[in-house]
């Protein structure tokens, strides 16, 4: 006669066990953006619309070669710094598509946009010292490009402010 007991019967509860059966998808569906955004305030929806349509721009600006792109305005015309900008940008890129994944799937992002942040201080600080140590003299293209990356930090900042909200 068998009398042993299954040891996982008392801690797996029978709606543990059909999510790990994969009977319940919903944890991991995604929603619309609609539906994602319908209890964000209107300032989120604002700062969401700002940002991506910037990161767009600045994708868009960058690939096409555009006098615009971050590369021409800092006035660098290394090839090295040229890749390496668009290594940055492209990432930027997949940040974004990161962030709406997390948005749709209804989760909590104000630790994706400090995250964020932080990365783009780092290429802030990372791009000037090159830049630094590349041009003759600091001149308006050296500014613009620090000045790209402080707006940047504080718009993603203020949004993560108010996605804490």
């Amino acid at each position: 006669m068998n009398d042993k007991k299954d040891p996982f019967e008392e801690v797996i509860t029978a709606e543990e066990k059909k999510i790990l059966l994969g009977g319940a998808s919903g944890y991991l569906q995604l929603s619309s953006l609609p539906e994602a955004l319908r209890d964000k305030t209107s300032a989120f929806k604002v700062y969401l619309a700002v940002i991506t349509l910037l990161v767009f721009l600045v994708f868009v600006l960058t690939f096409a070669g555009a006098p615009l792109s971050l590369a021409n305005i800092s006035n660098t015309s290394h090839p090295a710094d040229l890749q390496v900008h668009k290594v940055r940008i492209f990432i930027g890129l997949l940040l974004v598509a990161g962030f709406y994944y997390q948005l749709l799937l209804r989760q909590e992002v104000v630790s994706l946009l400090v995250s964020i942040s932080a990365l783009c201080a780092y290429f802030m600080a990372s791009g000037a010292v090159r830049l630094l140590r590349l041009l003759p003299e600091p001149g308006l293209g050296f500014y613009m490009y620090v000045l790209t990356w402080l707006v940047s930090i504080i718009l993603l900042l203020l949004f993560a402010r108010e996605a804490a909200r």
